[in-house]
């Protein structure tokens, strides 16, 4: 039943706006869009979350540094080493010893002895030093070289106590000339040296096998030598010497 004063034609829907004629036509959408969103690739991760690759990192670098603080804790309560495990493990090396580092010692100066008296021996006098010489200074010289020494002639230098003549200077080379330059001789040379140390020309005695072409080059040599005069104990004496050189030296 309706209303009188309403019409029909007011009830029905109103009609579509007028299409515009001269709008541009929308493009066709692209391939991605009709395919659904696997077009697009793979969605970026939402806000807040790390990736796989990023996480993975992540504990590298997280897991020895928590490591590296519970070792270090594990230390600080449990005392290392633990005697249970060393003694399982291997003995325990005895410490070596400790040696006590000592002083340096001072340097004593011992005491200057005192002067002592002798000793004698119950009803005796101070002992005093014998009287009557001198005292024996070394070993005891034969008689017979004191004998050889008090008769006044040279005395022979092998025997025992005597002290020999010592050159002042080297020993003098013989040089017969150029024409026994070719000669070879064994040459044995005796000589006295007196007392002030020089030679007796007249005591040189030349011999040897070939030693008679070299007789008088080795007096020419050997009388200019000096020697500092031989002994018999304390005594100066004349002394017999010998002496053997070859020719030539080399």
């Amino acid at each position: 039943m309706t209303n009188a004063g309403v019409s029909i034609a007011t009830l029905a829907p109103p009609p579509p706006p007028p299409s515009a004629p001269d709008a541009p036509a929308l493009p066709a959408p692209p391939p991605s869009l009709r395919q659904g969103a696997a077009g697009l690739g793979p969605l970026p991760p939402p806000p807040g979350k790390v990736g796989r690759t990023a996480k993975l990192y992540l504990l590298g670098g997280v897991i020895p540094v928590v490591a590296a603080m519970v070792l270090t804790l594990v230390g600080a309560l449990i005392p290392w080493p633990v005697p249970g495990l060393v003694s399982r493990a291997q003995p325990a090396m005895p410490l070596p010893p400790t040696v006590p580092r000592q002083k340096p010692r001072q340097q004593q100066t011992p005491p200057t002895p005192k002067p002592t008296e002798p000793v004698n021996q119950p009803g005796t006098g101070p002992a005093k030093p014998p009287t009557g010489g001198n005292l024996p200074a070394g070993p005891a010289i034969p008689e017979a070289t004191l004998d050889a020494a008090r008769s006044g002639r040279p005395v022979p230098v092998q025997l025992p106590g005597v002290t020999a003549p010592v050159p002042r200077s080297l020993w003098p080379g013989v040089n017969p000339g150029p024409r026994y330059a070719e000669h070879i001789a064994e040459v044995t040379v005796t000589f006295v040296v007196l007392t002030d140390g020089r030679i007796d020309p007249a005591s040189i005695e030349v011999s040897g096998p070939g030693a008679a072409p070299l007789k008088d080059a080795t007096v020419a040599a050997y009388t200019p030598l000096l020697f500092q005069p031989g002994r018999v104990g304390t005594q100066v004496v004349p002394i017999l010497m010998t002496h053997r050189y070859r020719y030539p030296p080399n």
